[in-house]
């Protein structure tokens, strides 16, 4: 009889024999299969957060990342950190019993359990890359982030000159003094002029310079 126990229903005895005939009375091999079963469902997690993790990364190139993507990535991170942690303690296991110092295991077993650690082997690089992912997109993104933030600080105050400085000519000729060429008729065209002159040079000059 095999009985198990969980807070969920991650194993079930139907999923877990229907490929391999086990025989019951063999405890070994209801072990050694069992862990070869669990294995295959951290593989299976692995790749559904791997997908998500590359569909972010697609996303990310088009600018359809929010915020709520990085508050996602905490719950990724914790779980590949679980795997990482999980699937490192069941490689340590599973290279104790590699070792068949007892004889336990026949030939066929032992090179079963060799296959499950290369397996744990591959899935543990697995994580390691999936993290550095996620590192690299986070980084990416507070880049990117931090250059549009510049990108529009320039244009503001771009903006800000070129309004400021046509300001500082209407408001030196719009004080209710007297102000040299004030009973002129082309004094309004002259100052409009001069300062719509100013603000192209001013803008020409900052293109020049790239700012």
């Amino acid at each position: 009889m095999l009985i198990t126990l969980s807070t969920k229903e991650y194993v079930q005895p139907s999923e877990l024999f229907e490929s391999v005939k086990v025989d019951m009375k063999s405890t070994k091999h209801v072990f050694l299969q069992l862990t070869n079963h669990v294995i295959g469902q951290y593989e299976a997690f692995i790749h559904a957060t791997g997908d998500y993790i590359r569909n972010t990364e697609q996303r990310l190139r088009t600018h359809e990342v929010d915020n709520n993507d990085f508050i996602q990535f905490v719950t990724v991170e914790h779980d590949i950190n679980e795997y990482h942690t999980n699937l490192t303690a069941l490689q340590a296991l599973m290279a104790r019993l590699r070792e068949n110092k007892h004889d336990i295991f026949n030939d066929k077993d032992c090179e079963f359990i060799e296959d499950m650690v290369l397996h744990l082997n591959q899935l543990l690089v697995a994580t390691g890359s999936h993290r550095s992912t996620i590192d690299s997109i986070r980084n990416a993104y507070t880049t990117i982030s931090n250059n549009t933030l510049n990108q529009r600080m320039k244009k503001l105050t771009v903006l800000t000159l070129l309004v400021a400085l046509p300001n500082v000519f209407f408001g030196m000729f719009g004080m209710n003094v007297i102000l040299p060429f004030s009973h002129e008729s082309w004094a309004y065209a002259a100052i409009t002029g001069f300062s719509v002159l100013l603000v192209v040079i001013i803008y020409m000059i900052l293109r020049r310079i790239r700012f």
